[in-house]
């Protein structure tokens, strides 16, 4: 039985619409962003796609520099924390607006 495009994840919807995407201004990073925001987990869909977002491995690479520096990167953190530990995005973005506030000018 075929499913309808409800059923379906929202990485392989967007296969389905390949040249509606390819003039849509929405580039694979964005429906890899929209599908996380969905709770989608990377490894599944990275799988489907059969490839790595750049912004996958350049998310990798900042928190990796951030904390070889040891300076605290609250945005990097949690976008690592969605996309490598498969962190909630509701649970990331709660944290984020409830943290502690302090000083971040450098």
């Amino acid at each position: 039985a075929r499913s309808s495009s409800s059923d379906m994840p929202y990485s392989r919807l967007m296969l389905k619409m390949v040249p509606v995407r390819a003039h849509s201004g929405i580039c694979l990073q964005g429906h890899m962003g929209v599908g996380c925001g969905r709770g989608e987990k990377n490894e599944p869909m990275t799988a489907y796609l059969g490839m790595v977002p750049g912004s996958v491995k350049t998310t990798g690479a900042a928190y990796a520099r951030a904390a070889k520096l040891a300076q605290e990167r609250p945005l990097i953190r949690s976008v690592y924390a969605s996309i490598y530990d498969n962190k909630e995005p509701q649970v990331v973005v709660r944290e984020l607006m409830t943290r502690t506030l302090k000083d971040e000018i450098v």
